[in-house]
């Protein structure tokens, strides 16, 4: 029913946009543009993002691009507790497969590794204390980026 015409005229110009994962300075941007957006439309007085909780939107991979991104921050502006969106505030807890199959493997790995295995421990103990460094030590924030649950991040700082 669509005109084969007007597909045509409109079909003139290819503009190749690649996904927003690979366009990180857009990122800022549409960010920031969304937060004012979702200012305007909550009637809500977000003031910013804090660095931290960039950097959590800055490794997201984004397989929903920028309406994903819109969606996000719509709900961490509406869900707010501060002036400033913090880590916490950010909803990403439906973690693409890609990093839950990540979480499985390293899970797996950690479980059925030997005890005497210094070097994966070390690992595994680099690894979460990054996460935490990057989190402000908040656990549950640090599990949720690996797809772990809260017991197995204590149990691999125990070790």
């Amino acid at each position: 029913r669509f005109r084969e015409d007007l597909y045509y005229r409109l079909n003139g110009y290819t503009i190749q946009l690649p996904p927003l994962r690979r366009r990180g300075d857009d990122l800022d941007l549409l960010v920031d543009h969304f937060r004012r957006q979702a200012n305007r439309d909550l009637d809500k007085q977000v003031q910013g993002v804090a660095s931290d909780a960039m950097h959590v939107l800055r490794r997201y991979p984004w397989p929903g691009n920028v309406r994903e991104l819109e969606n996000t921050m719509a709900r961490a502006c509406a869900l707010a507790s501060s002036q400033i969106l913090l880590p916490a505030d950010i909803p990403l807890a439906s973690a693409p497969e890609k990093s839950s199959i990540f979480a499985q493997s390293l899970d797996h790995i950690i479980n059925s590794a030997p005890s005497e295995t210094p070097m994966l421990e070390w690992f595994s103990k680099q690894l979460v204390g990054r996460l935490l460094d990057r989190s402000g030590g908040d656990l549950k924030d640090a599990a949720a980026v690996l797809g772990l649950e809260l017991s197995d991040i204590k149990r691999i700082l125990s070790k």
